[in-house]
Parts: structure tokens; C-alpha cells; sequence
């Protein structure tokens, strides 16, 4: 398959902006292989007149070779600045004014417009500046004016030999990078050293070659940005198609209607799934009523009337946790509506056995009044322990279903709700006085159950949808890092 061709056929492979930097990986890895343009018996040999290297680290043309890049530029040599002897209006250039992966540059400021005090680097027109520190971010540029750099970016100046543009492609190619990383010191802030750049080995194709690759590649990455902007503009159309397609069944709800939605084509997303069934679920829009259920009032006022919420006035502190023991539950074990015994936090029995609340039970729902407000999960049989003051214990009684009362504390209904009692500051909470509060409504018990039942159902049919459509993604992703590998490309 040909780059051309991959282009054309993008919709089967490419779907996402990640897979549009999969493909320009692609091209840079065609490029300096000797794939991406055919070579021409015409043009000038490269000479041999610097250290060819014979351990190649992948097979080249044999009009190439392999250098070292000190052989045919001159690296970070430039004398350093003090910023007193740097012009006002000179061109001040720093590791985040550089894109990472596509090296655009995102601002153009001069010294007046951000003054800084440390020793700069200059640089000229026509310079290759690389970004050594942190070499995975893939921050190198071609310098189209004269300036001043931060000292984590090194001007490279090329020979006759090599084209400066084409010097970028070789940097920023996977070869390059996973040589950098590997020969990258310092733990926190990994850089490339200077004795490890210059002797980089570098794939030298003739001068006329490499002016026909940088222009095979300036034509590829022009079709690249197309395709990334036409992913973005599909993206929005879809998630306009997806949202009116919701709206829709929010505002005529039925199961029909419902199930339209996991049609691929309008494109709902799995999160927006789950909370258009758990919408229709608490509007009893999801399973029939049943005249035979015994009836149930729909609540409009306080919660308590039906629920009992529990807080222990005895949390303990970080000195009465032991290495085993009972646990302590915090907002942070709360996953996916269950509990997380990962990583648990332990009191010891005696201590637990001293406090006056904050014990669950099966059945139970923990309820988050700080940091995520609303995030949930209900105690499962054989569960015990006693939670952190960031949480409460919702008790349902008789009447309440414990997973019914998750879909709705769950569902936007319920999460509405928080809005109207949170304090509203910067760090957001809950009181249980308040979550008491919360009206609920309240179905027959079998009804409850039913819903429930035909909620699970739904969800493991968005969790199937989810499954596929992330198999999809990584069999076209694994195909394209097989092409960016160099397997199964023919040019």
C-alpha cells in the first residue's frame, strides 16, 4: 500500500487526530528509509569524504549512506548572551513556544515582549533549532529569522551536504527520536548530550534526492492537515447529528426510539448512551407500568421520608490506620458504582468497634459529598467498613430498590440536583442534610426492579458498542504502527 493510496483510503484506518500522527510518523519514516520518493541514477553521489558508518541501523538506498551528524553540521556551537546585550526587538524563542510533534510554532514574541534574565543562545536564518530537553516532545524548527533561544534548544547548522530542511525530517523521524530517548540523561528532565548528538548516526541521501523528499513530505503533511481538519469539522457535524438525535428521544422518549440510538451512523457516544437510558429510566419511559404492581407515590419532598442517611460523628485520623484491618472507605475506592479494595486504607477492629456511625451495610449506597460530588456506589454482600467524612451512607428502606436508587443519583436527574445544594465554592460540597433533600421518584418496587433490570440490559449492549468500537480503533492503530514499524509498506 503506498502513502498515496493510504491517504485516499483514510476513512478505514484514520478516524481520529492520534491516527493523523500515527501517519505523519509514517511519512518521516518513509522519507529517511529511501521509500517515500523513487531515487534518480542522475543525480550527484554523495561523497564519501566523512565517517561512513558500516552498523547500519536500517537498510538504506545504495546511492545513501550513513553519517555521523557532526560529519555534516555543526552542532551548538554558538557563544552564549547575556540578556542586557539582547536587542529589544529581537526574536525570543522558547521550548513552549514550540509545538510538540508537529513543531508549529505557536508564538512569535520579541525580547520587549517577554523580558527574561537568563543566558540565551543566538541563532541565524536558516538554523535547525532542537529541542534537547525532553527529546520524545519532538520540538524542532527551521528558523526563518534570527534570534535568540533558550539554552535547552540548540542551533544546528548544516553543511553543503545536507539541506537544512531536510535535517528537520531526520530529527523529527521515529528513527531519531527513539535514538535521542534512548541516550537521554537525568531522570526528571531527560536531555540529549552534545557528544551524544554529534555522533547520532544520520541516513545522507544525494542533495538532489533530498530537495524531492522535502517535497514529497511538504505535499503529504499539506494533505495531513486537510484530513485533520476535515476529521474535526466531521466530528462536530456528528456530535450536532448525535445531540439533535438525543433531544429527539428525550423529548418523545420510548425504548424504539431509544434503541435507534445505537445505530453507528448517528453516532451517540457511550457516555451519552448510558445517560440518555438512565434519563428515560427515572421518567418512566423504559419498561411498561403494570396496573397488578402495589402503587407508590412520586415523592416531591424530603428524601428522608423514605431514606435514612447515615454520617459517623468518629473519623478516624491518618495515626489510627493499621496495615490490616477493617476497612476505611474514601472517595477514592468508589469505581465504576462499586467499591475498590485496591490500595485500601485499614482501622484497626478496636477502633472500629468505638464509633458511633459510619458503619455500612449490604444494600447501602456511599454517597460523595466532597471533591466528586455524586460519585456513588452501592455495598455488596459480604462488604463491610466505615467511610471517611467525605462520604454518606444512603440507607434505602423496604420500599427502594439499592440499584434503582443508583440509576437515579446517577442519572442527569440526579446529578441536577447537586447544583442546588453544593455551597457553590471553589472546592464544591455537599451536606447529607441537604442530599436528604433530593426528591426521588418513586415507583411501584416491581416496577423498580424492572427498570433496573432492563437498565443492566442496556448498559452490557453500550458496553458491547464501547468494546467494539475500541477494537476497531486499535486494529487501525496497530496497523498503521505496523506501517510506521516499515512492515507491509510497498512504495
Amino acid at each position: 500500500m503506498s502513502i498515496d493510496v493510504l491517504l485516499t483510503q483514510a476513512g478505514t484506518l484514520i478516524r481520529t487526530a492520534d491516527d493523523v500522527a500515527t501517519l505523519r510518523q509514517l511519512i518521516l519514516a518513509l522519507a529517511v528509509q529511501g521509500k517515500l520518493v523513487p531515487q534518480d541514477a542522475a543525480d550527484e553521489p554523495v561523497l564519501n569524504q566523512y565517517t561512513v558508518l558500516n552498523d547500519l541501523p536500517f537498510s538504506i538506498p545504495q546511492s545513501w549512506s550513513f553519517v555521523l551528524l557532526k560529519n555534516v553540521c555543526t552542532y551548538g556551537n554558538s557563544q552564549k548572551v547575556e540578556s542586557e546585550n539582547i536587542p529589544k526587538n529581537a526574536w525570543l524563542l522558547d521550548l513552549e513556544d514550540i509545538e510538540k510533534d508537529t513543531s508549529r510554532l505557536l508564538t512569535k514574541k520579541t525580547f520587549a515582549e517577554k523580558p527574561s534574565l537568563s543566558t540565551k543562545t543566538p541563532f541565524f536564518k536558516g538554523d535547525v533549532l532542537y529541542g534537547k530537553l525532553r527529546p520524545y516532545l519532538n520540538k524542532v524548527l527551521l528558523a526563518d529569522n534570527d534570534g535568540f533561544c533558550t539554552t535547552e534548544i540548540i542551533p544546528i547548522r548544516t553543511s553543503q551536504y545536507i539541506a537544512p530542511n531536510f535535517l528537520v525530517l531526520v530529527l523529527k523521524s521515529p528513527f531519531f527520536i527513539q535514538y535521542a530517548v534512548s541516550k537521554s540523561y537525568g531522570m526528571n528532565l531527560p536531555r540529549l548530550g552534545t557528544n551524544d548528538a554529534e555522533n547520532a548516526p544520520i541516513p545522507l541521501p544525494p542533495l538532489a534526492e533530498q530537495r524531492r523528499i522535502v517535497a514529497k513530505v511538504d505535499a503529504l503533511m499539506a494533505r495531513c492537515d486537510e484530513l485533520e481538519a476535515l476529521l474535526t469539522e466531521r466530528a462536530r457535524q456528528q456530535e450536532r447529528v448525535a445531540q439533535a438525535a438525543v433531544a429527539r428521544v428525550l423529548a418523545a422518549p420510548s425504548v424504539a426510539a431509544l434503541e435507534m440510538l445505537f445505530d453507528p451512523q448517528i453516532g451517540v457516544s457511550p457516555a451519552a448512551l448510558r445517560q440518555t437510558i438512565l434519563a428515560l429510566a427515572v421518567q418512566g419511559k423504559l419498561v411498561p407500568q403494570d396496573a397488578a404492581d402495589e402503587p407508590a407515590q412520586v415523592l416531591l419532598g424530603d428524601i428522608a421520608q423514605t431514606l435514612n442517611g447515615d454520617r459517623s460523628s468518629n473519623y478516624p485520623s491518618k495515626d489510627k490506620r493499621v496495615d490490616v484491618g477493617i476497612p476505611f472507605i474514601n472517595a477514592g475506592h468508589l469505581v465504576k458504582g462499586a467499591i475498590n479494595h485496591t490500595s485500601m486504607d485499614f482501622i484497626s477492629k478496636e477502633h472500629y468497634e468505638i464509633l458511633s456511625g459510619g458503619k455500612i451495610q449490604p444494600g447501602d449506597i456511599l454517597y460523595c459529598l466532597r471533591g466528586s460530588l455524586g460519585k456513588c456506589a452501592i455495598v455488596k454482600s459480604g462488604e463491610f467498613g466505615t467511610i471517611a467524612s467525605s462520604l454518606m451512607i444512603i440507607r434505602p428502606n423496604k420500599q427502594v430498590s439499592s440499584e434503582y436508587l443508583y440509576v437515579y443519583l446517577t442519572s442527569p436527574q440526579g446529578t441536577s440536583q447537586i447544583s442546588k445544594f453544593d455551597n457553590g465554592s471553589a472546592q464544591p460540597n455537599l451536606s447529607a442534610a441537604s442530599v436528604r433533600k433530593f426528591p426521588i421518584p418513586l415507583p411501584p418496587l416491581a416496577e423498580q426492579r424492572r427498570i433496573v433490570a432492563k437498565v443492566d440490559a442496556l448498559m452490557a449492549l453500550v458496553d458491547q458498542l464501547e468494546a467494539q468500537q475500541a477494537q476497531a480503533q486499535v486494529t487501525a492503530s496497530a496497523l498503521l504502527e505496523a506501517l510506521v514499524a516499515g512492515e507491509g509498506v510497498g512504495l
